[in-house]
């Protein structure tokens, strides 16, 4: 029987499983743990002609070789605590409970218990414990990635789906192969073709069980044990967007439409259960079957190695110093200690330049400029390249597209804007790029007729944020707020965002936020430091910088030159589609357009069979641990503060090496009818109907019950004032509702008010 393949016989299945273990036990006795993960990654380069799919086995035997001491355990932790002393829900997560999400969770408490638990005795034991701490946070903006324990990836043979019936929880199918999968079909190089072939010879013909209903896993209800999945992993406070991201969902890669298998079948966060089979109860033709399926996978890096040792060295030991080196020497000024900032890993969080606005208008132009004969041409001929019959939406030429969005007419009047990312996926994707696009696109669907338009935000987990200002700015033509924010000022955060030198570099803000009082913070103005307010959350009593918002006005000179929609949509002929993955950027545009100008939300999938929120973790302004770490230890240097009995933010990096970061601001929407001064991340704002769809992975069919959902709106062309005070414009002042766009886009240089407030931080 070839190694790996799936077999369905109970007796077989029992000696499979003895043999395999006797094997692994021989092996370790004999061979170097990580032997087996360097064979996996010879083949994939080419270095050998010699094929090597992981097995879980042997991928956990080669993670749990390390050892790891008490006071290796103590120093990680004690980074990492450091670095929570920005993070904002550390008070709430305590002690959340409804009409909010509920939460006890004592993240600092968690991470003490992790690091004095001897039981703990290896490193990947005691970096997955961390991980799982974390992820009980449910905040898809903390991050927490070992780099020893990221090389491997294994997956499931199955790419399982979801079918949904009115008001009922799914029950599970398979749905595909996982070859068939966006991680294989996304890719054009050998290497995905070379690997999509050994995986399948791996796993053998699974095509016998494809249609196939999932009666269990592992013996229990296969919607249990996939919610279960899903709760471990983090992501969101909502249990049912959680649950949507194990299963199949449509995704869009760079232009191709295609199949996200699910963060359950393919996943490069190994824990101690993928050394094991998983048993699968399928309900066959002739009765059930008992599929026992074992984890398989493969091991990319770019660094060689040859063993356990040499694995060590490259991916698992401290790359350099404790103590960060000094960029820019003792003159260096704060404001420019961030830019200068050498990461590991690159922030793609950070744009250190201004907006190129001849790029926006020629990109929107050379968009208009092709689509203009296409759509006089189509109209005439009644071709639209309507999507509502479309077996695959790649024989479907958008009207508009670029990397992220993709603009359809659905039917003869309905709109739909397809929005994946608010970010460049790409090395030649850039923040002008997507901004024209959005302008472009949304002009094309009013020219070829669309009354109603459909906004897909499924699998958004955001990006730039003033791109999404921009877009509320376009759409509605109005005075747009977006959220406001405030920041958790701990003792060593308030001791060194208060010292002198920090609120100088305030100053160079120069208009890049204002408080909520409309007052613009510009040279010697008010500052949210000047004022902090004392909150209690989660029965902490804890202290905040007052609150502020982001002015993007930089941008709208790019939007301000391009022509506006001729007659747009009226509120209530725009509608919000999502699978409740909508985040981050995505979150805060989907919640400003529910609560300000009452736009309509509609949901698909979950678990449970009735409707949930359409957004996800919609706090913002990540920074990296990596930069935590060496802006504090420059600031506490230059700025002379006397650190004697201050626990301050981390002056060191991590001994084990790891990629992540933190959010650092709360986000609050003014116009919530729920939960009005409570961070917007932990307030449940359901939307408005959980569409009837049979596969949520049928993007076609969710626009169609959509657009049956959207119904019929009367669309006046002018977007009504939303509940409440308009919102300022660049300059501060109220922006009359005929008015062209002036007051959003993408700021050239925003304040980024955690460490280094004159840092410019684009990406929320």
């Amino acid at each position: 029987m070839p190694r790996g393949r799936p077999i369905h016989n109970a007796a077989a299945s029992a000696l499979w499983a003895a043999a395999a273990f006797a094997a692994s036990v021989h092996a370790q006795a004999t061979t170097d743990p990580c032997a087996a993960m360097a064979a996996a990654q010879a083949w994939i380069t080419g270095a050998s002609s010699t094929v090597h799919i992981l097995t879980g086995q042997e991928v956990i035997d080669c993670y749990s070789s390390f050892s790891i001491d008490a006071a290796t355990r103590k120093a990680q932790v004690d980074v990492l605590k450091r670095s929570f002393e920005l993070y904002p829900y550390a008070d709430v997560a305590k002690s959340s409970a409804s009409p909010y999400y509920a939460s006890n969770v004592d993240i600092i408490a968690l991470l003490d218990a992790a690091a004095s638990n001897d039981a703990l005795n290896t490193e990947f034991a005691f970096q997955n414990q961390i991980i799982n701490n974390l992820n009980s946070l449910y905040d898809a903006h903390v991050a927490y990635s070992p780099s020893c324990f990221s090389v491997a990836t294994l997956m499931q043979p199955f790419i399982l789906g979801a079918n949904h019936t009115d008001g009922k929880p799914p029950t599970i199918y398979v749905k595909s192969s996982i070859v068939n999968a966006a991680f294989f079909t996304s890719a054009s190089s050998a290497v995905a073709t070379k690997l999509g072939n050994a995986i399948s010879a791996y796993f053998g013909d699974v095509t016998q069980y494809i249609g196939l209903a999932v009666t269990s896993i592992n013996g229990s209800p296969p919607v249990d044990f996939l919610q279960k999945i899903a709760d471990s992993q983090g992501f969101s406070k909502n249990p049912q967007s959680r649950f949507n991201r194990v299963v199949a969902r449509p995704s869009y890669v760079q232009g191709a439409h295609l199949i996200d298998a699910g963060s359950y079948v393919i996943s490069s966060a190994i824990t101690a259960d993928m050394a094991k089979s998983v048993v699968y109860e399928l309900a066959g033709p002739s009765g059930t079957l008992n599929v026992t399926a074992p984890w398989g996978g493969f091991a990319i890096a770019a660094t060689s190695f040859t063993g356990r040792d040499s694995y060590y060295q490259a991916f698992c030991a401290s790359s350099g110093a404790a103590t960060p080196a000094t960029p820019g020497g003792t003159t260096a000024k704060v404001g420019s200690l961030l830019p200068s900032i050498k990461s590991p890993v690159p922030n793609q969080h950070i744009l250190k330049r201004p907006v190129d606005v001849t790029k926006i208008v020629r990109n929107y132009n050379f968009h208009i400029d092709s689509v203009n004969s296409r759509i006089d041409t189509a109209l005439s001929a009644k071709d639209l390249g309507i999507v509502s019959k479309a077996i695959d939406l790649n024989t479907v030429k958008p009207l508009v597209s670029d990397e992220v969005s993709a603009f359809y007419m659905l039917d003869d009047t309905t709109g739909v804007w397809l929005w994946s990312s608010i970010s460049p996926t790409t090395s030649t994707g850039t923040f002008e790029s997507l901004l024209s696009t959005i302008p472009a696109g949304l002009t094309a669907l009013e020219k070829a007729g669309a009354t109603k338009l459909i906004i897909d935000t499924q699998g958004n987990g955001g990006g730039f944020m003033c791109i999404s200002a921009a877009t509320l700015q376009y759409l509605f033509n109005d005075g747009i707020k977006m959220l406001n924010y405030d920041m958790r000022l701990s003792a060593s955060a308030s001791a060194i965002l208060k010292n002198a030198d920090i609120s100088a570099a305030l100053s160079e803000a120069s208009g890049r936020l204002s408080l909520v009082g409309d007052i613009p913070i510009t040279s010697g103005a008010k500052s949210p430091l000047d004022n902090p307010q004392t909150i209690t959350r989660g029965g902490v009593q804890g202290t905040y910088t007052d609150k502020f918002y982001l002015d993007c006005s930089d941008g709208a000179k790019g939007l301000a030159a391009l022509p506006t929609l001729t007659k747009g949509w009226s509120t209530n002929a725009i509608f919000l589609l999502s699978d409740g993955t909508c985040g981050s950027a995505c979150g805060m545009f989907t919640r400003a357009a529910r609560d300000q100008f009452k736009v309509k939300s509609f949901v698909v999938g979950g678990s449970q069979g009735t409707v949930f929120q359409p957004t996800a973790f919609e706090g913002g302004n990540v920074i990296n641990f990596t930069e935590i770490a060496v802006t504090t230890q420059q600031i506490v240097k230059l700025a002379s503060i006397d650190t004697t009995n201050l626990p301050l933010m981390p002056t060191k990096l991590f001994p084990l090496p790891v990629d992540g970061q933190i959010p650092t601001w709360d986000s609050y929407s003014q116009y919530s009818t729920v939960g009005l001064g409570y961070p917007a991340e932990w307030v449940p704002e359901n939307a408005d109907a959980l569409l009837s769809v049979t596969d949520p992975s049928d993007r076609v069919a969710i626009w169609l019950a959509a657009a049956a959902a959207a119904g019929n709106p009367t669309n006046s062309g002018k977007a009504p004032s939303p509940t409440g005070t308009s919102g300022p414009s660049a300059t501060g002042t109220t922006t009359p509702k005929s008015a062209a766009v002036r007051s959003s886009g993408s700021s050239a240089v925003l304040v980024q008010v955690l460490l280094v407030v004159a840092a410019a931080a684009w990406f929320i």
